[in-house]
């Protein structure tokens, strides 16, 4: 399914941002569809109350993943639309918080943001700054063996591993050539 949208000459798209413009219009159609997928699957009807109680909690599970990764779709979708209309009218490429120009390789890279890297390591300390901070993990016996209570749960570390590894590979495909450059990218920026 083609956007509306998808000519670039057709639109006024500077020659400079239009390798960005295609990336970022296919990028949105496959967050498109994903999330057509994604709202499909939560408004699945869930097994009547008499099914077995381990059935009926996965069932809800699954329908709480699939609310949490259209939401986050939904995010993504608001941030490639913005960088969109930053194409074009004129503001693409500029760091929003210094207003100096974001280098070309992270915008092959991370084609939606809106900041220099040193802006937003900036903007996230700040953010973080303000969070509670829990004391280590501790017991009246002593630190657990092998530091076994800091450990996060396996089935989190999977998770977050799939994760990563999807954005990496939805990345790459987007960034062609440029994709070999691609050492980390773990989430979509604020």
């Amino acid at each position: 399914m083609k956007s509306r949208n998808s000519n670039p000459a057709a639109l006024h798209v500077p020659a400079k941002w239009r390798r960005h413009y295609r990336r970022l219009q296919a990028l949105r159609e496959e967050l498109v569809e994903d999330s057509a997928e994604q709202r499909a699957e939560f408004h699945e009807v869930l097994e009547p109350i008499g099914t077995d109680d381990s059935d009926r909690a996965t069932d809800e599970f699954d329908h709480d993943l699939a609310l949490g990764i259209l939401a986050h779709e939904e995010d993504a979708l608001f941030e490639v639309d913005d960088a969109i209309r930053r194409i074009l009218d004129g503001t693409y490429g500029i760091c929003e918080k210094t207003g100096m120009a974001i280098p070309e390789k992270r915008l092959r890279v991370v084609p939606w943001t809106r900041y220099t890297k040193e802006a937003l390591e900036r903007i996230e300390k700040r953010s973080h700054a303000g969070w509670p901070h829990l004391a280590p993990v501790s017991s009246i016996r002593g630190p657990a063996p092998g530091g076994l209570a800091e450990a996060p749960e396996p089935d989190d570390l999977i998770t977050r591993e799939t994760d990563v590894r999807k954005r990496r590979e939805n990345i790459r495909d987007l960034a062609g050539d440029a994709g070999a450059e691609i050492t980390d990218v773990t989430s979509f920026e604020p």
